[in-house]
């Protein structure tokens, strides 16, 4: 049953469609999500190796977080 068929008091309507600047949003903002999630997966890759030490208790060096630094400054920027 729709509202709109057995009742006066609802009216269904659409709105014109979606202008050129609202769909262009959109895609940017997509275009955005996809970036940060190829960023989440890389930093996830960086800590995941960070996380191995630490339940090894190896202890990371500065050297160690300077490459990682420079692993990920390469990929992302």
């Amino acid at each position: 049953m729709r509202l709109g068929d057995h009742c006066k008091y609802f009216s269904w309507y659409d709105e014109e469609e979606g202008t050129k600047w609202q769909k262009r949003a959109l895609l940017e903002a997509h275009d955005e999500i996809r970036e940060k999630d190829r960023v989440i997966e890389q930093l996830q890759k960086t800590i995941s190796p960070m996380r191995s030490d630490l339940a090894n208790k190896q202890k990371v060096t500065e050297d160690d977080e300077n490459e990682i630094v420079r692993k990920f400054e390469a990929f992302y920027v």
